[in-house]
């Protein structure tokens, strides 16, 4: 659940997130926030606020936990819309038209503790396997052909 807390004349407010039991504050300090945010089915969230300049647009990444400045410009940024697959649009006004801009957030996320050892421990039991060898110091995967050897083998089957 996500929502502006603030004045009702909206000169001083911010965006606050409720998830996993905790709420916490997702939008900067220093920028007042506009209007509700909207948040889309996997918790990342979008709004406007203003930076003491014009409007701008924010973009709480949910993977991360992190808040983005998306634009950074002198003309006023306003109503972003976001959905499911990280597309994100909004209204931008400089002294002579409106336009539209679109973008599309994409993130990386780090692996966590747990994947990093269980990657660490496959190693180490690969490397033991192979250092082991069982006695053999030729590759364990791949057998070499001997055409000479196949031979023997067939004439003692005869």
């Amino acid at each position: 659940m996500v929502w502006r807390e603030g004045s009702s004349d909206y000169t001083i407010g911010a965006i606050f997130l409720y998830e996993n039991n905790i709420t916490r504050q997702i939008s900067p300090d220093g920028f007042n926030s506009n209007e509700q945010p909207l948040i889309n089915a996997f918790g990342d969230v979008v709004w406007f606020g203003n930076d003491g300049n014009d409007y701008e647009i924010f973009f709480y990444d949910n993977i991360t936990g992190n808040t983005t400045l998306l634009t950074d410009n002198d003309y006023d940024d306003i109503s972003p819309q976001i959905n499911n697959r990280r597309n994100i649009v909004w209204q931008g006004a400089d002294d002579n038209d409106y336009e539209i801009f679109f973008t599309t957030v994409t993130t990386t996320p780090s692996p966590e503790p747990a994947t990093l050892f269980l990657l660490g421990l496959g190693l180490i039991g690969f490397a033991g396997v192979i250092r082991k060898g069982g006695g053999n110091k030729k590759n364990l995967f791949c057998k070499r052909y001997d055409p000479e050897k196949r031979r023997k083998r067939s004439r003692r089957l005869h």
